[in-house]
């Protein structure tokens, strides 16, 4: 069953929904362009086998994490342009895959998309043609991080609404999906910490409040209506945030989890040790913690007398 409405930028979002299956949703310049994707999902979401119904399977399995609706785009875009069945994807048709996806975005998002069918076509139990294949280069980890200037400016300029979010992932170096995921019975006030679970890597962790945070909980349960806390849609806190940024003059490669980069760094510049930096961020292995640390040179200087 497909739904569509209009978004206030005057786009089109379609929407497709099949019974236990994960909803498929795009957003298009004309209800036209809409109407004939839907068509075209349709007809192969209610194939089995098809690439459409083998991805819904394995995103099934996804219901409740962080980072699903990003994992969903990166679907939809494998099926409009793969074969229609599953099985019969070849090392020739990922090549054209990624020749056509070249001229829209970078490497990096190709790689992400390839090895999510890597992982779709594992779910299934279907032949890993990617296994052994060489990917797109993965792009250097982003290298901003927001100073305190600029972050007095964010709060200043954002929608009341998102900046008790903007707080909360600065001072806690959560992601947006975990920010939006909390609710009372998430929080130990005893304790000063935050209980996380079904996280984008799967793991549940306990989160470290300090009072900004604390208070942000605080002024946020005394407005909550019950059940989560902060209500605002995922895309709509990330829109707010890059046109505050815009606004601003800030830099184009600045978003909302560009606060997560931040709080990590902030931490290791005050010294905190690997083990309690992973502790915040819930990373599993020090290679992925090392992407979101950018500590420079000039804060060394002071170490080494």
């Amino acid at each position: 069953m497909a739904t569509y409405r209009t978004l206030p930028s005057g786009n089109i979002n379609a929407m497709v929904r099949s019974k236990g299956q994960k909803a498929i949703t795009k957003t298009f310049r004309a209800k036209a362009e809409a109407e004939a994707w839907v068509s075209q999902i349709e007809g192969h979401i209610l194939i089995a086998g098809s690439l459409a119904h083998c991805s819904n399977l394995y995103l099934n399995t996804l219901k409740g994490r962080g980072g699903t609706e990003a994992t969903t785009y990166r679907a939809t875009n494998l099926i409009k342009v793969l074969p229609l069945q599953a099985k019969d994807i070849t090392l020739k048709h990922i090549a054209a895959y990624t020749q056509e996806r070249q001229t829209l975005v970078s490497d990096s998002t190709i790689r992400l998309e390839l090895q999510l069918l890597s992982r779709i076509l594992k779910f299934n139990h279907l032949p890993n043609i990617l296994e052994g294949y060489k990917l797109p280069r993965a792009g250097k980890p982003r290298e901003l991080v927001i100073d305190p200037i600029q972050y007095q400016m964010l709060l200043n300029n954002i929608s009341p609404k998102v900046a008790p979010l903007v707080i909360l992932s600065y001072e806690t170096a959560m992601r947006r999906s975990e920010c939006l995921s909390i609710t009372t019975e998430c929080i130990n006030w005893q304790t000063k910490t935050l209980r996380l679970t079904n996280t984008k890597n799967g793991f549940d962790r306990d989160v470290p409040l300090n009072s900004r945070a604390l208070a942000v909980l605080k002024e946020a349960i005394s407005t909550a209506q019950g059940g989560f806390l902060f209500t605002t849609k995922p895309n709509l806190v990330s829109q707010a945030f890059r046109r505050s940024c815009d606004r601003l003059n800030l830099p184009k490669a600045l978003c909302f989890h560009s606060l997560r980069h931040t709080a990590i760094t902030r931490y290791a510049n005050r010294k905190l040790n690997t083990l309690q930096l992973q502790a915040i961020s819930g990373h599993r292995n020090i290679s992925m913690l090392a992407r979101y640390t950018h500590i420079k040179a000039s804060d060394l200087v002071s170490l080494l007398e």
